[in-house]
Order: structure tokens, then C-alpha cells, then sequence
């Protein structure tokens, strides 16, 4: 199923059975970078100011801001109210009174741009990388993925085998970050080599029970793939992206 990606300057409606994916552009204006960065927590200003290159912590300020100013929007309240908690495994949700709300949210970011993953009461994790030389691939396919997977690589040409390995790397993450990083099974022990349109699951939960997810790959942009999994079966997908409007409007 591919998805083509929507502008929108304002969060859509959200129904049970949707889930919504946002693709976030990084690279800001400094008075847009400012305006996020007032929207963000201590505990999120502590963790930007421990990243080492300012462009590492500029794009953090813009990933976090736009997560709280994008859930902002479809909870209608400001960015800066807005509580967060983790799980046990340090899967982020909202806290206080806004757990109520049954939003489920999920980000990823790599290099110039973001994907954030929303729902309503059912778990969700994205996951986006962008393609790069990879000198340690061999080694990274022999630890993490399975002999099918290996030997689907191992069929392609050589030319084609990095955009294959982080294809199947962001299946893997988004996985894992759907059902909170708490999977009984090693990542190499399930394959993920042949995921058509969207593909269902079956894995165990951190709590020893059975969960169906639906995982579906995505093409955020030339150059990066991504990858959505959301709890259940035929959730609706829609992409979306930020339309370029000025920094003090609902959506930056």
C-alpha cells in the first residue's frame, strides 16, 4: 500500500480504526527553533543540551516541538501544557489529564526529517532512517537478522543491498517500538523480508500475550525508508506533512 503524503497547516479528525503519520521537515528558521524550544519541557531542554553538535540539538528541538505542537492540535490545548510519562521499557505517553484522551504517539527521526505516528487507544511505533554507506552491514546483518533475511540480501544485487538492509532494519525498529521494546523473541528470530502492502504479526508482549500487529512500509522522502506498525488489523492509513506557514500558527 503506498501512501501519498498530504499538506495540512491543521490536525484532521482521528478515529479508532486510523492512525496518522506525520512527516516533519528539521531544518528550521531560528525564530521557529525559538518558538519550539519555549514549548519544551526541562527534563526535554536537559536532554537537548547533552547532545554534542548544535545541529543534533537544533533538529531535537524541532522533533519535540512539533510532536507536542502537532498532539497540541488534536487535543486543542497549548503545546507547553502538555505531560509525558514512560512505560517500564521508556516508551513515551501522555500523563495527567491527557492520558484520557487514548492518544497513542510515536517518533523517529534521522538526519533532516521526522516521522511522528498517532493513534486512538491502540499502540503504535514508526521508525525512518536515512540511507547511507554502511561499513559495518555484513556485521549488523549477522547479529540482528534472521537467515531468511540473510539470505534475501544475499540474492539482491550488491548495489541494491543497503536500501534492502535499512528497509528491513525500520520494519524491525517500528516493531519493537510498537510493543514498547518488551518482545520475548530475539530480533533475529522473525523475518520481515517480505512484507507486501501491509502485513500482520502475530508476537508476544512484554506481558506474555499474543498481539496481532499490522506493519506497513512507508517512502517519506528520496534518499530515506520508514516503516509504521500499529496494534490490530486494517487500521487506516493517512500521511501527512506540515504545510509551510508561518511559525505562529497552529502547525509549524
Amino acid at each position: 500500500m503506498h501512501c501519498s503524503w498530504t499538506s495540512l497547516s491543521e490536525a484532521p479528525p482521528l478515529n479508532s480504526n486510523e492512525v496518522h503519520v506525520w512527516k516533519i521537515n528539521v531544518l528550521r528558521s531560528s525564530t521557529a527553533i525559538e518558538y519550539l524550544k519555549s514549548t519544551l519541557s526541562r527534563f526535554e531542554l536537559e536532554r537537548a543540551t547533552r547532545l554534542h553538535w548544535e545541529h543534533d540539538r537544533r533538529r531535537y528541538v524541532v522533533a519535540h516541538g512539533t510532536l507536542r505542537k502537532i498532539l497540541g492540535a488534536y487535543l486543542q490545548t497549548p503545546p507547553e501544557d502538555l505531560q509525558f510519562c514512560r512505560s517500564a521499557k521508556g516508551k513515551p505517553a501522555l500523563s495527567g489529564e491527557w492520558a484520557a484522551s487514548g492518544l497513542r504517539f510515536n517518533l523517529s527521526h534521522s538526519r533532516d526529517l521526522a516521522l511522528l505516528a498517532i493513534t486512538r487507544f491502540l499502540e503504535v511505533g514508526v521508525d525512518i532512517e536515512h540511507i547511507r554507506a554502511l561499513p559495518e552491514a555484513e556485521r549488523i546483518a549477522g547479529r540482528f537478522f534472521c537467515p531468511e533475511e540473510r539470505e534475501a540480501l544475499a540474492s539482491i544485487p550488491e548495489s541494491s543491498r543497503t536500501n534492502v538492509l535499512f528497509r528491513y532494519w525500520t520494519r524491525k525498529e517500528a516493531l519493537l517500538k510498537a510493543c514498547g521494546e518488551g518482545l520475548f523473541q530475539r530480533i533475529d528470530t522473525w523475518s520481515v523480508a517480505h512484507v507486501e502492502s501491509a502485513q500482520t504479526f502475530d508476537m508476544i508482549n512484554d506481558t506474555g500475550q499474543s498481539v496481532l500487529w499490522e506493519l506497513t512500509d512507508l517512502h517519506p522522502s528520496m534518499g530515506y525508508v520508514g516503516a509504521v506498525a500499529v496494534e490490530g488489523k486494517g487500521c487506516i492509513l493517512t500521511c501527512l506533512e506540515q504545510a509551510q506557514v508561518h511559525f505562529n500558527v497552529l502547525l509549524i
